[in-house]
């Protein structure tokens, strides 16, 4: 328990002991007073350079100083116009803080008047660079306030940019001072008096295997730039010192650039380009790779060094090629000879030696000259390039429904020769292009295939394809005339293959399709092609053109043309009225009893016949009888004819019958009575002694009156008597 106690008692000294030895004072912070500073005519702000430090009890510390007004602006700053406050703080190691603040006013120039000039006869050069920008200090005549209070207007553009279109023309400008509103106009001539700007105008290092001209130029020479308003050239010269195996430089070149403008002003800079010498003991020269290049027609094999490789040298970690021509700045150069060896078609090998000398170092044919062995290999690996013929479609114009077309020649693309071979379904043709073999490609599609090897044996095969089709039109062959005839309801047909001839394809005969020309008939289909052609009543006696259209199996189709002529060799159709019986007596003459023949359908009565044409022509009738009637009775044969217009007739015959029902048997008489005259020339004339009389007269007899006197000259009583006889 006492060892506890002594231990807390240590440790309560050791702490108040700690306490006793802390720093709590700050450390000193030096600020530099309030100052104020006048700004000059024209300035915005003013650099100002002030120090700021600390110290502190504590000789082993170095207080650290820290700005913390937020300000942004330093010792050194430029500070604008205005009252700037600036706030500083140290810190001592032992964390004790102290702070200072001092203020810098900047007053402005405060000129004696508002009013503004504005130089109305400036002259301005623009620079190289060909724009600037018109400035208020270079504007404005007199002294004035901060300049960023003003504002510069050329040409009302809202902008105091000078481009080089403004070269040589006199511009308008304003100044306006943007706190008062005051403004001021003025003129200034725009000239360029001065030559092309030049930069990039260095000296430059390179080693002698390196192309000394400038990269404009191909070489590898970095060379300035120049740039002015107008248009300029450019040249150099160049002065060179040659040096010699002992010195440590192949040439010192001093190029002297000027650069000259249209309006003659000239810029001139000069360049040192040093040129190092080298020696074939410190390189490490590699020979060009072995070279595999394949022939490209039309193009010449091109195995010189700059497309093949020349031997290199790597210097600084750059690659340089040993070239022919290296001598004439270095005194290291290259050449080389070739073994050639052919190979198939324009094929070859070149077995290139390659011998590097060093013109500075003795010849001892180990070390100088290097040699090495490149082979090239030019090789034609390549098939034949060709199009193949576009698919061609021909017509199958010979018998058998065939073609042998000419398959065109192909354009072959090749480095070497090459031969050409074409198979087709009817046997192969040798050579490029030619006529299908015979007997020529059948109706239909076929494969063609051709096929192209060079003399390497590098081949290609295309292939096209050759439709055959038949789009040969027939042959067709017509009758010339032909005669159609029109049956008894005045209409004639004829099939299209009847006006056929012969008709021929060197295919195939499809069928056969007919039309007419015109129409006479009024039937619209008459005049569209179809298997038959009908002819009419108004087509007789005239020659119709029809025209006969001949199709092939494949739709071809070709035409020829008849002249029809229609005839009507059908008669008129006759019908006699029926046979009738009448009575004697009755008139066998009369149509009401008898009938006719009428030849309007309309007008046929039940005892008429009909006699109508098939063209509905006008009939021409006739009627005759034959047979006789005795005694009231007989028959009689009447014939009708009927005539059409083409002189055609037909007949038929009607029987009339007429039977005697009432016989004549004298009954019906009454004969004068006797009669007794007196003197023997009285007169004995029947109209003086009466006559008989009779029945009237009808169609059942027929009576004939006459008489006949018996004269009795010894008759007794009497000087004469007569007997009269009566019939």
């Amino acid at each position: 328990m006492t060892r506890v106690l002594l231990s807390y008692l240590v440790a309560m000294l050791c702490f108040a002991s700690s306490l006793l030895a802390q720093d709590i004072t700050p450390p000193t912070l030096f600020c530099p007073g309030n100052v104020s500073l006048q700004l000059a005519p024209g300035e915005c702000e003013t650099v100002y350079n002030f120090a700021v430090f600390a110290t502190d009890n504590d000789p082993n510390c170095t207080p650290g100083i820290s700005q913390t007004d937020g300000t942004g602006y330093t010792s050194g700053s430029s500070f604008p116009i205005g009252t700037t406050i600036l706030s500083f703080q140290a810190m001592d190691c032992s964390g004790n803080v102290a702070s200072c603040t001092f203020s810098i006013t900047v007053n402005p120039f405060v000129p004696a008047s508002n009013g503004l000039v504005c130089d109305d006869n400036l002259h301005i050069s623009i620079p190289s660079t060909c724009e600037m920008w018109l400035t208020p200090d270079v504007a404005l005549e007199g002294n004035y306030g901060c300049y960023d209070d003003f504002v510069v207007d050329i040409e009302n553009t809202g902008s105091n940019y000078i481009g080089y279109y403004y070269v040589g023309e006199t511009i308008t400008f304003s100044v306006t001072n943007t706190e008062t509103g005051n403004l001021c106009w003025g003129e200034a001539l725009i000239e360029d008096k001065s030559g092309p700007f030049a930069y990039n105008c260095v000296d430059d290092t390179i080693n002698c295997l390196q192309d000394v001209r400038p990269i404009s130029e191909g070489g590898d020479v970095e060379e300035p730039t120049f740039v002015d308003c107008n248009d300029f050239t450019v040249q150099h010269l160049d002065m060179i010192t040659q040096g010699e195996c002992d010195d440590d430089f192949s040439q010192i070149i001093m190029r002297i650039w000027s650069a000259t403008d249209e309006l003659g002003y000239t810029t001139t800079c000069n360049q040192m380009i040093f040129v190092e010498s080298t020696n074939l003991l410190d390189l490490n020269p590699e020979c060009p790779a072995d070279t595999v290049m394949e022939c490209m027609p039309g193009v010449a094999a091109n195995v010189l060094p700059s497309n093949t490789g020349y031997p290199t040298v790597v210097i600084d970690g750059t690659t340089y090629d040993i070239t022919e021509g290296a001598n004439a700045v270095c005194n290291i150069t290259a050449s080389y000879s070739d073994l050639v060896i052919p190979k198939c078609g324009v094929g070859f090998r070149i077995i290139r030696t390659w011998t590097v000398l060093d013109w500075c170092l003795p010849v001892d044919f180990i070390d100088n000259p290097w040699t090495c062995i490149q082979v090239i290999h030019y090789n034609d690996t390549t098939a034949p390039v060709f199009n193949a013929p576009a698919n061609m479609t021909v017509s199958a114009n010979l018998p058998g429904c065939r073609a042998r077309p000419v398959i065109p020649a192909v354009a072959v693309s090749d480095c070497s020769s090459y031969s050409v071979a074409i198979f087709t379904p009817s046997g192969p043709i040798a050579g490029n292009g030619g006529q299908v073999p015979a007997p020529g490609l059948t109706f239909g599609v076929h494969t063609i295939t051709v096929k192209v090897t060079d003399a390497c044996g590098n081949s290609t095969s295309k292939t096209f394809t050759i439709t055959v089709n038949d789009t040969n039109k027939p042959n067709a062959v017509c009758d010339q005339f032909t005669v159609v005839a029109l049956d008894n309801a005045g209409y004639g047909f004829a099939h299209a293959i009847s006006f056929d001839n012969g008709s021929t394809d060197n295919c195939c005969v499809d069928e056969f399709r007919v039309s007419r020309m015109t129409d006479n008939c009024n039937i619209p289909a008459n005049l569209v092609f179809d298997d038959i052609v009908e002819f009419c009543c108004s087509d007789v006696g005239t020659n119709v053109p029809v025209i006969l259209r001949v199709y092939d199996c494949h739709g071809n189709y070709n035409d020829c043309m008849v002249n029809v002529e229609v005839q009507d060799k059908s008669g008129p159709s006759i019908t006699c009225p029926p046979n009738v019986t009448l009575d004697c007596g009755q008139d066998y003459t009369n149509p009401t009893l008898v009938g006719t023949v009428e030849t309007d359908p309309a007008l046929q009565g039940p005892l008429d016949g009909l006699a109508i044409d098939n063209c509905g022509e006008n009939i021409v009738l006739t009627q005759s009888d034959a047979g006789t009637l005795g005694c009231g009775s007989g028959t009689i044969f009447r014939t009708y004819a009927a005539t059409d217009p083409a002189g055609t007739i037909s007949f038929c015959v009607q029987t009339i019958t007429v039977i005697n029902n009432n016989p004549f048997t004298g009954a019906s008489i009454n004969f004068p009575a006797d009669l007794t005259l007196n003197g023997c020339t009285a007169p004995t004339d029947p109209t003086n002694t009466g006559s008989p009389t009779f029945p009237a007269g009808n169609g059942c007899f027929t009576l004939v009156v006459g008489h006949t006197d018996l004269v009795l000259t010894s008759a007794p009583d009497a000087c004469q008597k007569f007997s009269a006889l009566g019939r």
